[in-house]
């Protein structure tokens, strides 16, 4: 036998019973799976490689995960991590959060993503959903610049009479447009 054929034999016998450790892991749920995606992919040894060619073939093999999958569960975790350092007490809340819930929340620019989370647990209907913690980014927005919220605009609608029906909507602001069409589309639902 070749030295290199017996090293790469030696190898993956070290590296079988960590990856089976791991999997162990993912199976109890002691971990999130993020964790151990991020744990396998930085492990010196690769373990993943005692049975595949690459980490993400391994994860669409044995847990059935796109490439693309793993790498919004690895950046909702990290998301997770940033906002609960930045804010300790929401680090129960946010630890709870599902990987859509923070997705959303990644669009927020790091600084603001507290107060946006503290926005959206205040919402009415009390659920904390996507469009909710979008609705929350933009009541920040508009508390930070000091600009209304479109639905809280008062629209003066004693225009002079129009020339055509669309003219008077011409001559609005961009906020008084915005308003109406959002009230618009809630008197049709």
């Amino acid at each position: 036998m070749e030295t290199d054929e017996l090293e790469a034999r030696i190898l993956n016998a070290k590296r079988k019973p960590r990856l089976e450790w791991y999997e162990r892991e993912i199976e109890k749920r002691f971990k999130s799976f993020a964790d151990i995606w991020r744990e396998l992919r930085d492990d010196p040894l690769k373990p993943y490689l005692a049975t595949h060619s690459s980490l993400a073939h391994y994860m669409e093999d044995r847990w059935g995960m796109t490439d693309r999958r793993q790498q919004q569960l690895a950046a909702a975790a990290t998301v997770k991590q940033l906002l609960s350092d930045a804010a300790p007490d929401l680090a129960p809340i946010v630890q709870n959060m599902k990987e859509g819930q923070v997705r959303e929340l990644a669009k927020v620019p790091e600084p603001e993503r507290p107060a946006v989370l503290r926005a959206a647990l205040t919402d009415p209907k009390g659920k904390l959903t996507g469009p909710v913690i979008k609705r929350a980014h933009a009541k920040v927005i508009d508390a930070a610049t000091g600009q209304p919220e479109p639905e809280q605009l008062h629209l003066n609608f004693d225009i002079a009479a129009p020339t055509d029906d669309l003219q008077w909507f011409k001559g609005l602001s961009r906020e008084e447009r915005g308003a109406i069409v959002t009230n618009a589309r809630r008197m049709r639902e």
